[in-house]
């Protein structure tokens, strides 16, 4: 327990004293926390765009279907005498 004591008292006194030691491990958790959040945040917004643009590419155009009616001039015309 005293090498533990006195590892923390040389860290605290190179830091600047116990408060500088407690800012810097603080503030060494707030950068790895939101490195973390941010590493998530754009990871689900890649899957997000990745998994749109999959559904795009196996989905069925929405102009076509299954049933197709002619066009206005494709039709054939009835001749009536």
């Amino acid at each position: 327990m005293a090498w533990a004591y006195a590892e923390l008292a040389k860290e605290a006194a190179k830091r600047g004293g116990p408060l500088g030691l407690r800012c810097f491990y603080l503030g060494r958790g707030v950068m790895i926390g939101s490195a973390l959040t941010g590493g998530a945040i754009a990871g689900t917004v890649a899957y997000d765009k990745w998994s749109k643009r999959r559904a795009a590419a196996t989905a069925e155009p929405a102009g076509e279907s299954t049933t197709q009616t002619p066009a206005r001039g494709d039709a054939q015309e009835t001749r009536h005498s």
